[in-house]
């Protein structure tokens, strides 16, 4: 974003998701980043949908079940799952 686009390399988009890979704590594929957070493989998953037609991208995160796990829920808990999904670009698209 701070290159005025979107890419659908989150790695690109994001130092913290770089790091994230080199440790092995998440994984990622094309548009999307799976996160471990304790012994839970897919705590939280980011994804930017871009869609070409509207020319509107939207960053996406989504929960799995952190089945007790407190790492799990404590990342879960401090991410404002209200500020989801977000426009990233286009008309509707609000900076801050």
């Amino acid at each position: 974003m701070s290159q005025a686009q979107v890419n659908s390399d989150l790695s690109v988009m994001s130092n913290a998701i770089t790091s994230l890979v080199a440790t092995g704590d998440a994984v990622l594929a094309s548009n999307k980043a799976t996160i471990t957070c304790g012994t839970v493989s897919n705590c939280v998953e980011i994804v930017v949908d871009s869609n070409a037609t509207t020319g509107v991208d939207t960053l996406n995160i989504n929960f799995s079940n952190a089945n007790s796990d407190a790492k799990c829920i404590a990342l879960q808990n401090v991410i404002d799952a209200q500020q989801y999904p977000m426009k990233l670009r286009g008309r509707s698209a609000k900076f801050q």
